[in-house]
């Protein structure tokens, strides 16, 4: 009886310690599983659908390994989810509720982060390949007004934003080059195109009047202290 009683409990501990696997005759964890596989849970005291499932395609068609919590068993159709989701070179994160969308996606190379709501928009998108490596931010609104900055290798650093109408307003690029001692940035006067590069100037450069008829007078002053004006081309 207790030879009987010994074989029953190791037999017993080698099902309970024993390896399961699915599609594999040599299974190295717990459960190993050489295929495709989806874990899904409802609590169905908060209607919530939980997913884990490693190897699926995502809202995009890409194949991701992904796991999400949603307000609906169809990702597409939920109103609420968390996503996180890894593929070939890639991974992102979203999340989406009532107030609306955020997004961060990273790639080869590049960052990605998104926020929008059904009235505007935060981004910021960053990108270490090609010739002219970047970053940027912008917010925007459905309207159309827009404010955006850039800095990349070729242009520096720029400044851009639109009207409501979506019209661009202004493009500012600052100057790449460090200014002397006294000198200030000022615009190249270029605004018939509304595209200007901020310059470092000597304040005796711009000191430019307009009279009431529309002429413009440079300013300067002599070694005696004298003050004299010149006429100038107005920009």
């Amino acid at each position: 009886m207790k030879k009987m009683t010994m074989l029953l409990c190791c037999f017993s501990l080698k099902i309970l310690f024993s390896q399961v696997g699915i599609n594999t005759s040599n299974p190295q964890k717990t459960l190993d599983v050489n295929g495709n596989f989806t874990s899904k849970y409802q609590d169905t005291s908060t209607g919530l659908f939980y997913e884990l499932t490693n190897y699926k395609n995502d809202l995009t068609g890409s194949p991701i390994t992904s796991m999400t919590i949603a307000n609906n068993s169809n990702l597409s159709a939920a109103t609420e989810y968390s996503l996180l989701g890894v593929g070939k070179g890639t991974g992102n994160f979203a999340v989406k509720d009532a107030n609306g969308l955020s997004v961060l996606q990273f790639n080869s190379g590049v960052t990605a982060f998104v926020s929008q709501t059904t009235t505007a928009s935060t981004s910021f998108w960053g990108s270490s390949t090609g010739s002219n490596p970047y970053s940027r931010m912008e917010v925007s609104k459905t309207s159309g007004a827009v404010a955006r900055v850039e800095a990349n290798t070729t242009n520096g650093i720029q400044f851009t934003a639109n009207s409501i109408s979506g019209t661009a307003q202004s493009t500012y690029s600052f100057p790449a080059e460090t200014g002397t001692n006294g000198q200030i940035m000022a615009l190249n006067g270029n605004t018939t195109s509304l595209s200007g590069k901020l310059q470092w100037k000597n304040l005796s450069d711009i000191m430019i009047l307009k009279s009431p008829n529309g002429s413009c007078y440079k300013i300067t002053v002599s070694d005696t202290g004298v003050l004299s004006t010149s006429s100038i081309a107005c920009n």
